[in-house]
């Protein structure tokens, strides 16, 4: 099989299976053999992406959002099939460390040319764009749960979640561990990039590259209610470092722990631990990067 594509039928509320059409009509008449696999549950799509690589796939194309694409990277890790990203999601953070030029982005991807790029492990999960710890990761954690709990939309259960954790203005107290530099400190948000933008555009580290076989790191530290309110401005840009408080490292390593259960991002999807060790892989996946217009 030459194309595999994994669809994620729910991501943007059905936007991704408007790809479905486009990819019937760009094969038609071509000899590629391809395939378009719905995914029907939760990590099926790594389920699909593992089977087709070992199969000998060459490129598997996750389209979805940033969840999707972090169940096929975790698929993908260690295979020789190479990643294209179609953005099918509410977000798609990740695609936009690699293009801000979606025109066409089906064409232009599958014949796009392919580069190795770095990935984080995060415990036992891969990751390809941002993980995190703290305020954001509470976000998301919360919005995921008010979104489970009945028909409310994405941008209504994120606006809830965002103004209970600024009213909370909670911070975690983390014992850290970067390249074997050892420190304390009571952050409010403690971000893990390879990509660039997450969250619906922040830009947390805006130093941050795919392909430099590095972590950058965002380490925040504990603010008020009003601080946090003229900060979020900031972190939208990419400019909160001129702020106190805010602290960047690059390392290839880094272990975080805490004295209570706290909830951990990772490329979206949020779980709740209580210490958590990242490494980098470098070259860890090959990528299909959109020709150029």
């Amino acid at each position: 099989m030459d194309h595999v594509f994994i669809i994620n039928p729910v991501a943007g509320r059905g936007k991704a299976l408007k790809f479905v059409s486009e990819i019937r009509s760009y094969f038609k008449g071509e000899n590629a053999k391809y395939t378009v696999k719905v995914t029907k549950y939760p990590r099926h799509a790594t389920e699909i992406a593992r089977e087709y690589a070992r199969k000998g796939a060459k490129r598997i194309y996750s389209v979805g959002g940033d969840g999707t694409l972090n169940e096929v990277v975790n698929g993908l890790v260690g295979e020789k099939s190479s990643l294209g990203v179609l953005p099918g999601g509410s977000g798609n953070d990740f695609l936009r460390s690699v293009t801000n030029n979606f025109d066409n982005i089906l064409d232009r991807t599958i014949s796009g040319s392919e580069k190795n790029i770095d990935v984080g492990r995060v415990n036992d999960k891969y990751f390809i764009n941002i993980s995190s710890m703290g305020f954001d990761a509470q976000v998301a954690y919360t919005a995921n749960r008010l979104k489970k709990s009945g028909p409310i939309k994405d941008g209504l259960a994120y606006s809830i979640a965002i103004f209970a954790a600024i009213l909370k203005s909670e911070s975690y107290k983390l014992d850290i561990s970067i390249d074997n530099e050892e420190f304390s400190n009571d952050t409010l948000l403690t971000a893990v990039a390879n990509g660039l933008y997450y969250g619906g555009g922040m830009k947390p580290a805006p130093s941050a590259r795919i392909d430099d076989g590095l972590f950058d790191i965002c380490l925040i530290n504990r603010k008020s209610i009003f601080e946090i309110l003229k900060f979020f401005p900031k972190l939208i840009k990419g400019v909160h470092g001129e702020i106190e408080g805010v602290s960047f490292y690059k390392c290839k390593r880094i272990e975080i722990e805490s004295g209570k259960n706290i909830p951990l991002n990772i490329d979206g999807d949020v779980e709740i631990v209580n210490k958590a060790l990242f490494e980098i892989v470098p070259e860890g996946i090959s990528l299909i990067i959109p020709k150029t217009v």
